[in-house]
């Protein structure tokens, strides 16, 4: 599965493919190497 879908850290905005994202019982986890915040799921960032 390839998917282009982009995803922002909620700390500084900066994009995260969904490619990146670790999958763990079905909940995306991802985290920021550009402002270097820990794991985070993407549906917290939705949420906000």
């Amino acid at each position: 599965m390839t998917s282009d879908k982009q995803y922002k850290c909620p700390n500084c905005k900066h994009s995260i493919p969904l490619r990146s994202a670790d999958f763990i019982r079905g909940i995306a986890m991802v985290s920021c190497v550009d402002c270097g915040m820990g794991s985070f799921t993407i549906e917290d960032t939705l949420l906000r």
